[in-house]
Order: C-alpha cells, then sequence, then structure tokens
C-alpha cells in the first residue's frame, strides 16, 4: 500500500492477501483445462489465502506492529506468500519456455510477482514486529504503475471485440500508463543528482492517481457479472 503511518498492521495484510488470493484467481482462470496440476496448486493457494484472512478476522484490528498477535499472523502467512512466489515465478519459467498453457503473458506476471515479493518485503519487517520501511518514491511507482499497466491490458484481453467502447476506453488508459511508466524511470535517472520529491516527481505522482481513478470504475464495470442473460 501507499507507505504511511495511518495504515495499520491489520489493514496492511489484508490489502496484500486479498492481492495474492486475486492473483491466484487469475492464475486458475487463465490456466487451460488440461494443465490440472498447475490449477490444483492454484486453487490450493486461493483457499489458503482465505484460511488466512478468516484468521485475521480474528486479530484486533488497532493492534500494532509490536502485537503477538501481528507478529503470529506474520509469521503464519509468510511461508504462503513465499510458497505462491516460487509457485507463479515457475509458471513465468514455463510460460517464457512455451511448456503451459497460459493466457497470461510473462510480463503480467512481472507485475504481480513484483507485488508479492514487495509484501515479502513487508514480511521481512512484521515478522520482527518492526514496522516496515517505506518504499522509495519512484520504487512505489514503478511498482503501482505496473500493476495498474496489467490491469488495463487484461481488461483489453477478456473484452469481446463487439464491447468496442470499453475496449478503447481500456487500451487509453494501458497507453497512459506506459507513458507514466516511461516518465518514472526517467525521474529515476533524475534522482542520481536531484533530491526526491521534487516538484516533476511530485506532479507525476498525482497524475499517475488521477490516472488510477479513472480506470477503476471501467475495471469494475466489466467484472462483474451481468445480470440480465445476455453478456455483451
Amino acid at each position: 500500500m501507499l507507505n504511511s503511518t495511518s495504515i495499520r498492521p491489520w489493514e496492511e495484510h489484508r490489502f496484500w492477501v486479498e492481492i495474492l488470493q486475486d492473483h491466484a484467481y487469475f492464475v486458475r482462470d487463465h490456466l487451460a483445462a488440461p494443465e490440472t496440476s498447475a490449477i490444483q496448486i492454484a486453487q490450493f493457494h486461493i483457499n489458503a489465502f482465505q484460511m488466512l484472512l478468516d484468521h485475521l478476522n480474528e486479530v484486533e484490528q488497532t493492534a500494532n506492529h509490536s502485537s503477538q498477535q501481528i507478529i503470529a499472523f506474520s509469521r503464519m502467512v509468510l511461508p504462503v506468500a513465499e510458497g505462491y512466489y516460487q509457485f507463479e515465478g515457475n509458471l513465468q519459467r514455463l510460460r517464457i519456455a512455451n511448456k503451459i498453457n497460459l493466457n497470461l503473458s510473462p510480463t503480467y506476471l512481472n507485475g504481480t510477482l513484483n507485488e508479492n515479493q514487495e509484501y515479502l518485503r513487508i514480511l521481512a519487517f512484521t515478522v520482527e514486529g518492526r514496522p516496515p520501511e517505506p518504499l522509495p518514491l519512484v520504487d512505489l511507482m514503478d511498482l503501482w504503475l505496473e500493476d495498474q499497466l496489467g490491469h488495463a491490458i487484461l481488461l483489453v484481453n477478456v473484452l469481446d471485440p463487439a464491447e468496442f467502447g470499453a475496449r478503447e476506453r481500456s487500451e487509453r488508459h494501458a497507453q497512459v500508463f506506459r507513458a507514466l511508466f516511461t516518465q518514472n524511470e526517467i525521474v529515476r535517472g533524475y534522482l542520481r543528482f536531484t533530491s526526491p520529491n521534487f516538484p516533476v516527481h511530485i506532479k507525476l505522482a498525482r497524475d499517475t492517481l488521477e490516472s488510477c481513478a479513472l480506470i477503476k470504475p471501467s475495471f469494475l464495470d466489466n467484472i462483474q457479472l451481468p445480470s440480465d442473460p445476455p453478456v455483451i
């Protein structure tokens, strides 16, 4: 999440476990039916993340990082998150070698692996009862721009060609996030001799937040099941 002292550890954990569970759903649903072993492993992780979410509901929501409940939960989630990281990484390796029928690109998996890696970084602190060190803004921007770009591309790929307007909007979102990602890499170069959070850097962060707010309604509109029989 956006690193902030206002975010409670309970909220941080729920945010990340829900994201990893979403990733497992995406993987399961984009594997070809013959890939039974990978589908079973994805389903195993979906169930494991749900068990963690259920357990988290028993943790005091106001608990701080030094709380034994938060430390115990961190130690419980760590091997599951690490296991899923290794599973997705192996899928990416197989996908690059064209040895698995998975309708997700290796580049898309880069984004989900980056998010998982960030949670593992956070867990390295929370298992010891310490608050995580915040990511530099330029790294945080990289993480979420790649995530939003992946969502936009995924949405384009699942929309029916007849849904021209929605596809066109999603393609525009993808173009915007590609441009913002490129700008962030340029800013990373500036940081060799310029202190972080200079005006252009802050403007880029604000532009990114605005763009994320714009794509969210489009994504939600298209992932909800229709109430009537027609799907398009």
